[in-house]
Formats: structure tokens, C-alpha cells, sequence
């Protein structure tokens, strides 16, 4: 029974592909962190007592970075994020602990930006264009809303980081710090 596990997250935030099952049946792990695979961390570590968790992550799906966050608060217990690298979705899993154990290199690359899709196939009508407005919309205010909450975000401050989130930018550690993302 350990005390702490630990755990690197270096890939991007994603459900595996029928492609990454393809490569997995041959031994290749797939190049994205889902919450199927914290799901296997934390039954493989359930007697620790704290994880620790190391994130080098460029992001990835904001919905397999909320997954991946509510299954860690599920465990109830002490989470401790040390940041190099939280990019985009990332920023969900540093903002997983309470403030004391959201930690950040002095170098942390943290870059926030509006949600989107990455790219679009098929047929783009006005109907369907207004369907993906509508769902990037609702990923931008949930988004945001939980930066607000977590990080307790007044109105001010929630209208600069949406205004961040726009530009995408790099908060770097002294902006994590400031607007409460890290302590």
C-alpha cells in the first residue's frame, strides 16, 4: 500500500481512435491520455492515499479532460498537479486540485484559447454550421464557468481570461499564479 502514486501525463487528452485499438492489439500504445486510462491508474493504485500527477500535455478534448478531472475528485482523495506543461484542455487537470497542490514550474507553459474544432468533414450548410456554433459555444462557457469557479474568478477577471482565452494565450506561471489557476 504506497502512499503516493504517481502518474506522467505527456500525451494529449483524447478517447482512443479505432486506429490506437488497432496499434494496441500490437503492443503500440496509442499517443493519447483518456480517461479510460485514469480509470485503469486509479484501480491499479486505489489503496494510495495521494496522487501525484506530472503534466507535459499540449491538451487535447476538453470532455476526456473533465472525465479524466471528475474522476479524480470522485476518489476524494489529496491530488497534487506539478505543471511543466498545461496546455489547452491541460488546464482542466492542473485545476483539478484544491489551490495548495496546483503546482507550476517558473517555465509552465499554460496556453488557454477558445475551444474548437480541429477540423470539419462533410457537407457545411448553414444548418450544420450553426449545430458546431452552437456546441464550441457550449465548450467555451463551460469552460470558462469552471475557470471561474475553481480558480473564484470575479467579473473582472473572468472577463479578462475569456478575453486570454480569445487571443490564445500563454498565462505563463506568473499569470497562473495571479488569476488563481496555480498556488
Amino acid at each position: 500500500m504506497g502512499k503516493r502514486a504517481y502518474i506522467r501525463i505527456e500525451q494529449a487528452i483524447g478517447r482512443p481512435s479505432e486506429d490506437d485499438k488497432f496499434l494496441e492489439a500490437f503492443g503500440i500504445q496509442p499517443d493519447v491520455f483518456s480517461a479510460s486510462d485514469m480509470s485503469a491508474f486509479l484501480a491499479a493504485n486505489k489503496d494510495s492515499r495521494e496522487i501525484e500527477i506530472e503534466l507535459r500535455t499540449d491538451g487535447g478534448d476538453i470532455d476526456e479532460a473533465f472525465d479524466i478531472s471528475d474522476q479524480l475528485f470522485a476518489t476524494g482523495k489529496k491530488i497534487i498537479v506539478k505543471a511543466f506543461r498545461c496546455n489547452s484542455a491541460g488546464t482542466v487537470l492542473l485545476l483539478t486540485p484544491e489551490l495548495a497542490n496546483r503546482l507550476v514550474s517558473d517555465n509552465v507553459q499554460a496556453i488557454i484559447h477558445n475551444p474548437y474544432f480541429p477540423r470539419l468533414e462533410g457537407q457545411l450548410d448553414a444548418t450544420t454550421l450553426a449545430e458546431y456554433e452552437a456546441i464550441v459555444q457550449k465548450a467555451q462557457d463551460r469552460l470558462l464557468n469552471f475557470y471561474v469557479s475553481r480558480c473564484g474568478l470575479d467579473s473582472i477577471q473572468k472577463n479578462e481570461i475569456a478575453n486570454m482565452m480569445a487571443k490564445q494565450t500563454d498565462m505563463g506561471a506568473d499569470r497562473l499564479i495571479k488569476y488563481g489557476f496555480a498556488g
